[in-house]
């Protein structure tokens, strides 16, 4: 197709409808582009001062003779004898490692017209066809570029036609947006409802749909939607609404739709669904906490796993007919590889795990109570192994925001997992495991964390096989926060393990996350603390939840952990909690890996 003695960096598809390739070469230290036809015919790239981008990407165009190249510059860090950094400093990563200046130009490579997308007011240009692109304005008023990483705020969405270079002011987004396949509709979901823009006249209405719902396009303007027990589809142009599928209890989601990401970020995409093809249904059925998966095709539906609490992942259909494979598994459950053919009955084609046939006699309960905002949660506890009815066994406790979901995966004796927590280890050398569920409240995330936990703790004492002097208490990160702050309000635990975590949530609000590039306080006044308002607004709210200014209150032995490497959580949390325990006498041992 091509050769050169020149460094050949980057080979893409172009995605245009002729096919075709896109090629980036590095040549005597500048960047080269060309596109590569079918037919092998060559079509050179005029760089226009851009040779100094060298890497290079490909974005669909929605155009048939069009390709979207997405260059990018690396900007080294500066050097100097002094590093200033400025108060009107927007992106602060600029400070600690190289950078990425990248723009996007639209390019038809048969005449060579380009057509520069970027715009150094607006950001996330993403083409929706026939010479329109959506993007957001810049935020004036926003101080870095991390600010609205933990969904607080909203983005300004502009529809830009390049033609006449018209913007147009669509809404202030703040959660997700559909884009029709042919870029003539969006659905954009607003507080309690969704809304329609055409951008075609540029008109723009309420439907009389739930924001809880989702939508997938059928076609140009029409959607199908999933509501709770529903689904359902709407013309756009009538807004005249047709029943598909109900069921009696639950919540249905569809698995099989198609998604292509955009320049806008997630969740503002395409997403379209093909009813002739059918449609792969997952229901929840919250009455007993259990879920089957469905198959519906022409107007018929076909359960394929029957109600079940097991753990089931990969489901999907095969290719060319209307059979289906899973992976199913609990806690007790060795994972299985199955089949579901036609009409027969399911069968298990490879089990995994073999050697590990003990899990098998692993015992769960459940235990109900209120979280911290009256909102009724549940815990998991694991019995040991083999136990004996007539003894009493210590018990971990493991806290990390929910956890249910958990509980029914297959206890694989390992460290290897998303918690760093060997459960089957633990159950197996005569521990009960408990994993309760917190619930947040206006309160903030240490009140929420102990107010549930003492909630969880007193439905725990009513088991006549725990001994509740022997209980121990283990988190990490986000739950590790949660352990620290409980240590210091609570006598009920006999030890605890915290690792990786925050002790002063006032000087990290403030700090700089080596991880991100960026200040920390955007994860305090929303993500997992959520405290909904800024230090300055609200410091009373961030003292009463800071473990550090009660650390003298903690009153059984403590193991502390942390990564010296670790940029997202500073060791230094750890380092001053151990500090703080240390001055007053504490027993604390800390380790630094």
């Amino acid at each position: 197709m091509y050769s050169t003695k020149d460094e050949l960096r980057t080979v893409l598809p172009s995605g245009m409808r002729s096919g075709g390739y896109v090629i980036n070469i590095r040549r005597q230290g500048k960047a080269e582009r060309m596109y590569i036809s079918d037919d092998l015919k060559q079509y050179q790239f005029t760089e226009n001062g851009y040779s100094n981008y060298e890497e290079m990407s490909v974005v669909s165009s929605r155009a048939e003779d069009r390709v979207i190249l997405k260059l990018t510059h690396i900007v080294p860090k500066e050097k100097g004898l002094v590093d200033i950094w400025y108060g009107t400093d927007f992106n602060l990563a600029k400070h600690v490692r190289p950078t990425r200046e990248t723009l996007q130009v639209e390019w038809n490579p048969f005449t060579n017209e380009q057509t520069l997308l970027t715009d150094p007011s607006y950001f996330g240009e993403t083409a929706i066809g026939n010479g329109l692109y959506l993007k957001y304005a810049v935020d004036k008023e926003q101080v870095d570029v991390m600010d609205k990483a933990a969904g607080k705020g909203f983005d300004k969405l502009y529809l830009w036609n390049a033609v006449t270079d018209v913007y147009t002011f669509i809404a202030d987004v703040r959660k997700q947006v559909v884009i029709a396949p042919d870029g003539k509709f969006l659905l954009i979901e607003q507080p309690g409802r969704w809304r329609i823009f055409n951008t075609g006249n540029l008109m723009a209405e309420d439907l009389t749909v739930s924001e809880s719902a989702s939508p997938y396009f059928i076609s140009s303007d029409t959607v199908l939607w999933t509501e709770g027990a529903r689904v359902f589809k709407m013309n756009l142009q009538t807004e005249a609404i047709k029943d598909i599928y109900r069921v009696k209890d639950g919540n249905i989601e569809l698995l099989n739709y198609d998604r292509i990401s955009t320049e806008l970020q997630y969740p503002r995409d395409f997403r379209s669904v093909d009813v002739k093809q059918g449609l792969l249904l997952r229901i929840t059925h919250q009455g007993d906490n259990t879920q089957s998966y469905a198959w519906f095709k022409n107007g018929k539906v076909s359960v394929i796993i029957p109600r079940t609490k097991d753990h089931i992942t990969e489901f999907a259909k095969m290719r060319y007919q209307d059979d289906f494979y899973w992976i199913q598994e609990n806690y007790n459950q060795l994972p299985e590889i199955k089949i579901k053919k036609g009409n027969e009955n399911c069968k298990t084609v490879y089990v995994s795990n073999t050697g590990l046939e003990i899990m098998k006699n692993a015992d769960a309960r459940k235990l109900y109570y209120k979280g911290a905002d009256g909102e009724q949660v549940s815990g998991t506890l694991l019995m040991p192994l083999h136990y004996d009815p007539s003894k009493k066994y210590p018990v971990v406790v493991h806290i990390y925001e929910k956890q249910d979901y958990l509980t029914n995966r297959f206890l694989r004796p390992s460290f290897a997992n998303p918690t760093g927590f060997n459960i089957a280890l633990l159950i197996a050398s005569g521990f009960s495991v408990f994993l309760p569920d917190i619930s947040a409240s206006d309160k903030g995330p240490g009140i929420s964390a102990l107010e549930s936990v003492n909630n969880a703790l007193d439905e725990l004492e009513k088991i006549e096989n725990v001994d509740m002097q022997k209980v121990g208490l283990i988190g990490q990160s986000f739950g590790g926060y949660e352990t620290n702050f409980i240590a210091t309000q609570s006598k009920r635990f006999a030890a605890y393990i915290s690792g990786s975590s925050v002790s002063d949530v006032i000087r990290t609000y403030y700090a700089f996350n080596e991880n991100f590039n960026a200040p920390d306080y955007y994860r305090y006044e929303g993500g997992q603390n959520n405290y909904k308002y800024t230090l300055a607004e609200n410091p009373q709210k961030y003292i009463v939840n800071n473990t550090i200014m009660y650390a003298q209150n903690i009153n059984a032995p403590m193991l502390l952990w942390a990564g010296k490497d670790d940029g997202n959580v500073s060791p230094e949390g750890i380092r001053s909690l151990y500090i703080a325990l240390r001055k007053y006498r504490k027993p604390v041992v800390a380790l630094f890996l």
